[in-house]
């Protein structure tokens, strides 16, 4: 009943005093449901990996692929190392894709099993049509660089940083302009008004009677 609810919520309201985080929770709900947040002090000691199935890592190798075969013009030839679990899926389950690719583009791919490599690591060597070396990137994931984040990141700051300043300067420069229109308006009132007042009739002098 409502007196068992609030003696509840009491009793966590005291319960939760010692502890340094901020706590906000609501009241009982009829279905006996209580909502509460409670703020993070410290990173959590968990953390989350997460591993591509051998599936899913042949298709994003199948993707990288594209991407970087379109980054050069002068790119004809490419050297795909994979280890041989990745190799087997990519024959059995992509041939398709991997054909149509090869015959739309006109690009040579060489499947290159390499012993050493585990199941989610690479190499891609990008040949031009004389077999000379153009470039090569290799990981044992895709990772965007983290000095190009940073960069980029920076850069965001500086503009936003910047964004800011400029709208501070037209939010101060409105104010001038308005303390000034305003005060040049109260002049401009004020003289009006001096100007409009009524002249002073000039009294004529009285004429003696004789």
């Amino acid at each position: 009943n409502y007196s068992n609810k609030r003696l509840v919520e009491r009793k966590l309201r005291e319960s939760l005093k010692n502890d340094k985080a901020r706590i906000q929770f609501g009241r009982i709900s009829n279905f006996g449901l209580l909502e509460m947040t409670r703020q993070r002090l410290r990173e959590s000691s968990i953390k989350w990996e997460i591993q591509l199935s051998v599936d899913s890592f042949a298709l994003k190798i199948l993707k990288l692929l594209e991407e970087r075969a379109f980054s050069d013009s002068k790119i004809k030839i490419i050297d795909v190392s994979l280890s041989k679990k990745i190799i087997d899926i990519l024959n059995n389950n992509y041939s398709t894709e991997l054909k149509f690719f090869k015959d739309k583009y006109k690009f040579k791919i060489n499947l290159v099993q390499n012993a050493e490599f585990l199941s989610q690591e690479f190499l891609f060597i990008f040949y031009d049509a004389k077999k000379k070396i153009i470039s090569e990137f290799n990981g044992t994931e895709v990772k965007e660089d983290t000095s190009t984040k940073e960069k980029t990141e920076n850069s965001t700051k500086q503009d936003v940083k910047e964004i800011l300043e400029k709208k501070e300067e037209s939010i101060d420069q409105k104010k001038n302009d308005g303390y000034k229109g305003k005060r040049k308006k109260f002049f401009n009132k004020n003289r009006f008004k001096e100007n409009k007042r009524p002249k002073k009739k000039e009294t004529s002098p009285s004429k003696e009677i004789s």
